[in-house]
């Protein structure tokens, strides 16, 4: 029987797969030094060699005779998986397998040994197609898997998986293979069949591909069937393209607004039986290369093209980049709606005709970016730099508006000298529209005049504030093109999991006749859709039965589209929001989301960074929402005190983390001016934020204020009037507070390291019924920077510790955020004399103190060890050690001494947690048993006395003590050298040779963490950047650098604190110190890109360690900002 040629030449060794060097180099060490884990996912394209590399490795781990990592393929096993005689290798397909019982039959499997392999290897192909249920199922496998199973799991759509099954597997993502490699492996393949493949031939295979080998293949195979001789010809016949002048044809008919040439020739084309589907993707992909060759050095990006087609583009580089675009938005539309089956040559053609008429609305374009922005300065005025654009013409636009998103505190935009709008407060964005004061034939000037003070007449000011509120442009502006008729807001909220309520507010013209809501997936695929008659305000409800909810572990965001439409039902404006099908609830008992109790474990943040206060790009924005959820395990963060970037609020819509956003505000309650001021605030904060599925909760009382029922009813009813969906709150540091709001928000300082971690809920609010959540806690009460001694950096994190398991032990708390993020600067009136609170359980560049492992030991995705000492006897009185704490998400904590087991630590106290720390008061454990040969009920008394005595000291050591010590040395006949002796050994560690401590994490029997704590002076950095790829976009784009030194154990060195220098060299520039102390052992600095692209150079250098370089790309779009 005939067999395909993609299964024939299936490779079977790893050294036979294509495009893949990196991924089959890892897998390959693995399987040689033994270092197999027990799941795997692989990711990309189809064609691509996920399945053929999963079997492969299958083979390769159960393989009796393995070669450099790679099967033998003569053995028995190899023989068996190969045949599919043996059964400890099954390949699954969860297309068809998807329900959560296959994958309960499979998880029962597991349980058997092999039969004959070494390993049972499950591969489930497109794993993503499993049920919500049969992922839930599969999860508890692949946290715990049997010692003899390994999980490969495969997917074309990593974005379907869950975050909670992607954590739990060493993910390696395809990448599509280049069509050199795919030219030559056909070229190979042709030569062994005896085809007569030419090079031409070839090099349309790979090109057709896509970076898919099989294709390529099948292609290969299809043309093989019709001549022994494939040339590019038959190629093109059998995969039913023709020459690609044609596409040059179509755009150059179109650029000319000749519809009728462009649409004969797709009917020529689809005479020659020419796919229009491929059609299609072809003239996307053709006005992609187009809008790529208008671009400086733009033809290097061009692939899959022959030298001709090159030298074509070449000519047309100066093709309108706007006009690119369009049609490339055109035929993804078309694409989109021929996949849910609409007649494709229509759609098609429909697309084309679109692109031969004018454009009838502008789209938003970017002039002006945000700068670095200094503290608030003592002048009265700040102007902003003068603004060109290099964007598209607007001359035709109907209507202009320039949008800020932040300007602090107070601007006025003016256009050629004319004031075309103020705005007062910085934390919220605002857009004027100077449509009649825009000069549409001549250059225009745009200014922007600024007063950074901290003006007592409006919010947050009148008071002393314990942050800085910086001054400047510092978040994006935007010049917005629009109809006359234009979308002017769109809400979405879900009331269930399955509806959506869509409201929208527009700017009419007699032109405008409907407005047309749609649901979609991200992906583009149509949920719902609904058309009304154009109104300045609608309302409509929409069902999407098959919706999928957003929540913490799967945050799937969905888009909804409005647009406006003429009478001709063509659209004239449109707008589009992300929002995801969810509910929030706050109970007497608790926070719910889709209806199951969640507690908010969480920190605050402030938006500062150092050297650059507010004006932080995208990319840091988006990084510390990273940080939150990755590194420590949060659930939650409150943006204290003022709304934050949209890109913050996104990235944490992106990644599940809850938000609790409040209005700006700092203890003051100013006049009734001041108020008015508030409110409008408040409501540009709802306005412009209540898309955001993150955000579960809005605080609209000033921060720690006093009671002001009038003010506040206020405040409520806006923000129900503007969204019934959320709850309401608003953050006291009063007990019984008059409670308008939905939930009592508390800052609860009550603990002081001996009394209880938190007040009982009928100790603090006056509605029982209501839900009480802990707003603040710790920060100031015990401000602790990363130079402090060990002792005190122990209780900082035990403080947070006390105060997290009282709230999760109560019942009564919904959530509890600690005080907070990072250290941030202040005013001198409240900071250290270096004007920093030092408050955070990180340090201002976001390195972590002790206490970052007290909230990262509470998650399960990594694990997680961390030990409050140091353990050197130096570093404690009398050399003794006393007792530490170890945070670890871990099953059992181990403890070695010098390489020999001591004991296993018990849990804390603090049972509550998720996660409770252990403890470590015994570093004696089981030595006298396995190193001094004693009897369990010997070891048991000695190690009680022993214990006693480093703990007391022989002067104080109590009376019932002292006579233990005399029973043991009678009972066992020991004379008091050996009790000194043994002291001596096991209690002072003093005189000999330091101490080397081992802590192990471990979980279902495997060690998954190791911490070894010895003195070292031998010390080395570690430089963790945020991104090595810098991407000039709309604006400059910024990478954090944090620097730490550590010993050669991995373990931080407090005591280091060394002058840290940094030099760059290229297309980047340090902002920051050439030259920063290492405060703790910690330190760091930002890279920002100048304009250009290229490469840049960052040297991190300091005493007694060896330089770390390192090498950053900088990317630049053609786009100019200031």
């Amino acid at each position: 029987m005939y067999r395909a040629l993609y299964r024939k030449w299936r490779p079977q060794r790893f050294e036979d797969v294509v495009g893949q060097r990196a991924i089959v180099t890892a897998l390959k060490n693995q399987i040689t030094a033994g270092r197999v884990g027990h799941a795997y996912l692989f990711t990309g394209v189809r064609g691509t060699g996920k399945t053929t590399c999963a079997k492969i490795f299958a083979k390769a781990v159960n393989c009796l005779h393995p070669v450099n990592g790679d099967p033998c393929g003569e053995c028995e096993i190899c023989k068996g998986i190969d045949n599919g005689s043996l059964l400890d290798v099954v390949e699954m397909d969860a297309a068809s397998n998807n329900g959560v019982d296959d994958i309960r039959d499979l998880r029962d499997e597991t349980a058997y040994t092999p039969s004959a392999c070494q390993y049972k290897v499950y591969i489930i192909d497109e794993v993503h197609m499993l049920s919500t249920a049969a992922f839930n199922a599969l999860l508890k496998t692949l946290e715990e898997p049997p010692a003899h199973v390994i999980f490969i799991l495969a997917t074309t759509e990593i974005q379907k998986v869950p975050a909670t099954i992607l954590s739990r597997c060493q993910r390696y993502d395809f990448t599509r293979i280049g069509p050199e490699d795919i030219a030559r492996r056909v070229e190979y393949i042709a030569g062994e069949e005896k085809l007569e493949l030419t090079s031409d031939g070839a090099e349309l295979i790979a090109r057709l591909a896509d970076g898919a080998l099989r294709d390529a293949l099948s292609i290969l195979d299809t043309c093989a069937g019709v001549d022994n001789h494939v040339d590019e010809a038959l190629v093109r016949r059998m995969a039913g393209v023709t020459d690609r002048g044609y596409l040059f044809e179509i755009s150059d008919a179109i650029a000319a607004g000749d519809s009728v040439t462009a649409l004969e020739k797709i009917a020529e084309l689809r005479q020659q039986s020419v796919d229009m589907r491929r059609l299609c993707m072809e003239l996307a992909g053709h006005y992609r290369n187009l809008m790529l060759c208008a671009l400086p050095g733009g033809t290097s990006l061009l692939t899959g093209i022959s030298p001709e087609e090159e030298a074509a583009y070449t000519q047309r580089r100066d093709f309108p980049q706007r006009e690119a675009i369009r049609a490339v938005n055109a035929f993804g539309s078309a694409l989109e709606k021929m996949s849910r089956g609409t007649d494709q040559r229509i759609e098609l053609e429909l697309a084309i005709f679109s692109l031969t008429q004018p454009e009838t609305a502008a789209a938003p374009v970017i002039i002006q970016q945000p700068a670095p922005a200094a503290p608030a300065a003592p002048q009265a005025f700040a102007s902003a730099p003068r603004a060109y654009t290099a964007a598209p013409p607007v001359q035709a636009a109907p209507r202009l508006f320039v949008r800020f998103d932040g300007a602090a505190h107070q601007a006025v935009v003016r256009v050629n000298g004319r004031v075309a709008g103020q705005h007062r407060g910085g934390y919220t964005g605002f857009a004027v529209e100077i449509t009649d004061l825009v000069d549409r034939e001549g250059e225009n000037l745009l200014t922007v005049q600024l007063d950074t003070r901290e003006d007592p007449t409006i919010p947050p000011f009148g008071f002393v504030i314990d942050y800085l509120t910086y001054g400047g442009l510092y978040r994006e502006v935007w010049l917005e093109a629009t109809a006359e008729s234009r979308l002017t807001d769109l809400f979405v909220y879900t009331p269930t999991l399955q509806e959506a309520v869509v409201q929208w507010t527009a700017e009419l013209t007699p032109a405008a006749a409907a407005v047309r809501i749609r649901l979609e997936t991200t992906e583009g695929t149509l949920l719902a859709e609904q058309t009304a008659p154009a109104a300045e305000t609608g309302k409509m409800q929409l069902s999407v039965p098959e919706a999928q909810p957003w929540d913490t572990e799967h945050p799937v965001l969905h888009h909804a589209v409005a647009e406006l439409l003429n009478a001709a039902g063509q659209p004239i404006d449109r707008k589009q929001v992300t929002f995801g099908f969810r509910t929030a609830e706050f109970r007497a008992d608790g926070f719910y989301l889709n209806g199951k109790k969640t507690f908010l474990r969480g920190l605050n943040r402030h938006q500062s960074y150092p050297y650059i206060g507010y004006a932080a790009p995208e990319s840091l924005q988006r990084e510390d929402a990273r940080i939150l959820q990755e590194e420590l395990h949060c659930t939650a963060v409150r943006t204290s005190h003022y709304p934050q970037s949209q890109y913050f609020l996104d990235e944490c819509d992106r990644r599940g983390l809850l938000v609790f956003t409040e209005l700006p505000g700092w203890q003051h309650i100013g006049d009734d001016n001041w108020k008015d001021a508030a409110c409008e605030m408040l409501q540009e904060m709802l306005l412009q934020n209540r898309n955001h599925p993150s955000i579960i909760l809005w605080g609209v009382r000033i921060n720690e204020s006093v009671d002001d029922d009038a003010f506040y009813a206020r405040t409520n009813k806006i923000a129900h009037q503007l969204d019934p969906s959320r709850a309401t709150s608003g953050v006291r540091y009063l007990e019984k507070s008059h409670l308008l709001e939905d939930v009592y928000a508390y800052n609860d300082f009550s603990h002081n390291g001996t009394t209880p971690g938190a007040k009982p809920k009928k100790d603090v609010t006056p509605d029982m019924g209501k839900a009480l959540l802990i707003s603040e806690c710790n920060g100031h009460m015990y401000p602790t920077k990363p130079f402090d001694d060990g002792p005190h950096r122990q209780e900082h994190a035990l403080r947070h510790v006390r105060v997290q398991n009282a709230a999760y032990a109560s019942g009564e708390h919904a959530g509890c955020f600690g005080w907070c993020m990072f250290d941030y600067q202040t005013h001198k009136d409240f900071g250290s004399g270096d004007r920093i609170c030092y408050h955070g359980v990180l340090d201002s560049f976001r390195n972590p103190k002790l206490a970052a492992a007290v909230y990262a030991s509470q998650g399960d995705a990594d694990p997680v060890l961390a030990v409050s000492s140091s353990m050197d006897i130096g570093d404690n009185p009398a050399g003794q050690l006393g007792t530490a704490y170890v945070f670890s998400n871990a099953q059992q904590v181990k403890l070695h001494k010098n390489d020999v087991f001591v004991t296993a630590l018990r849990r804390s106290e603090w049972t509550a947690l998720p996660h409770p720390p252990f403890v470590m008061d015994d570093t004696i454990g089981e030595l006298l048993e396995t190193q001094e040969h004693f009897s369990p009920s010997k070891a048991a008394a000695v190690r009680d006395c022993l214990l006693a005595a480093g703990k007391y000291g022989l002067a104080g050591l109590p009376l019932a003590y002292k006579v233990k010590f005399g029973w043991c040395m009678l009972r066992y006949k020991m004379a008091f050298k050996d009790g000194v002796a043994l002291y001596g050994k096991y209690v002072g560690n003093w005189g000999g040779e330091a101490t080397r401590w081992r802590f192990d994490a471990v979980q279902d029997g495997n060690v998954v963490r190791s911490v070894t704590l010895c003195p070292s002076a031998k010390l080395h950095l570690e430089v963790k950047v945020s991104r090595t790829t810098l991407r000039e976009q709309d604006t400059y784009d910024m990478a954090a650098v944090r620097v730490r030194i550590l010993d050669e154990n991995g373990t931080p060195a407090p005591y280091a604190q060394f002058p840290v220098q940094f030099a760059v060299e290229g297309s980047a520039a340090l902002v920051g110190p050439q030259t920063a102390v290492a405060e703790g052992g910690m330190t760091g600095t930002y890279l920002r890109t100048v304009g250009t692209a290229g490469e840049a150079l960052l040297t991190v250098s300091a005493p007694q360690t060896q330089p770390v370089v390192l090498r950053f790309t900088i990317e630049k779009e053609d786009a100019v900002w200031n």
